[in-house]
């Protein structure tokens, strides 16, 4: 302890005296002995035998900490920070201590990842650990996005795996999707309607689905390498019938087959 301008010693206790004697620089814990009172001045202070030292007991009860926790791991590898504002420092998964009540809490957006949240007031409470996991979606692909849709999961797995035939009708999920056909109602899946063949030509129509393409191909002996393609339509902007024409149809065999490719 340090007696104010005077000379330092290892304990020290002040009897009487005129006047006190401040003690600058102790902790709280130095003097749980001494009586408590609240100066005029709205501060605790602990004195006792004339000396006097401002303690902080009170303004750590009423201080909290918090801590945030992001997810997912892609969310966290690709940068996502937060602030506690009106601080700018930006931190990763981490806790901060001796907070007082307010703040406003910001998410930075991290590598294009949908869900961050702008700002929201985060209440402080007083010898409390508050915390708060946020959680980044991690952007569907078009296949997951179209499972969510039909079998409310993006798992390839029990009803919604590709080699399950869902509504019994011949084609997997995998070629509904492809076909963009709905894969819980039975009926609804690709067909190649009224091929009509001509002198030079050969036709072929199908009900078409938005979003996808369809190529017609042709091959004279359908090995491997030999198709071409004769006709494409799309991608669609909406569902509607699709014909598709080979103005240059060979005199002898041929064989037809159309391709659907989507997102």
């Amino acid at each position: 302890m340090q007696f104010e301008g005077g000379a330092y010693y290892p304990a020290a206790i002040c009897l009487g005296g005129s006047g006190q004697m401040v003690v600058p620089r102790s902790t709280a814990r130095c003097w749980t002995s001494l009586a408590t009172r609240r100066s005029a001045g709205g501060r605790r202070q602990l004195v006792g035998g004339g000396a006097s030292h401002d303690g902080d007991a009170d303004r750590r009860r009423r201080q909290g900490s918090i801590r945030v926790l992001i997810e997912s791991a892609e969310a966290r590898n690709a940068g996502a920070w937060w602030k506690l504002s009106p601080s700018s420092t930006a931190r990763p998964s981490v806790q901060i201590n001796n907070l007082t009540p307010g703040g406003t809490l910001r998410i930075c957006h991290a590598g294009g990842l949908p869900g961050a949240r702008g700002a929201w007031h985060i209440p402080i409470t007083a010898n409390t650990l508050t915390t708060i996991t946020y959680t980044y979606q991690t952007a569907m692909s078009a296949q997951e996005s179209w499972r969510h849709t039909y079998f409310g999961t993006t798992a390839n797995s029990g009803d919604a795996a590709d080699n399950h035939d869902y509504d019994r009708d011949g084609f997997t999920n995998a070629e509904e999707y492809a076909a963009g056909t709905n894969p819980v109602q039975r009926g609804d899946f690709f067909r190649a309607n009224n091929p009509q063949r001509g002198p030079g030509t050969f036709s072929v129509s199908t009900a078409g689905k938005a979003g996808r393409a369809y190529i017609l191909e042709r091959s004279v002996t359908m090995a491997a390498g030999t198709w071409s393609t004769v006709d494409t339509e799309g991608p669609l902007a909406a569902d509607g019938p699709v014909t598709l024409t080979d103005a240059a149809s060979p005199s002898g065999a041929a064989f037809y087959r159309i391709r659907v490719t989507g997102p």
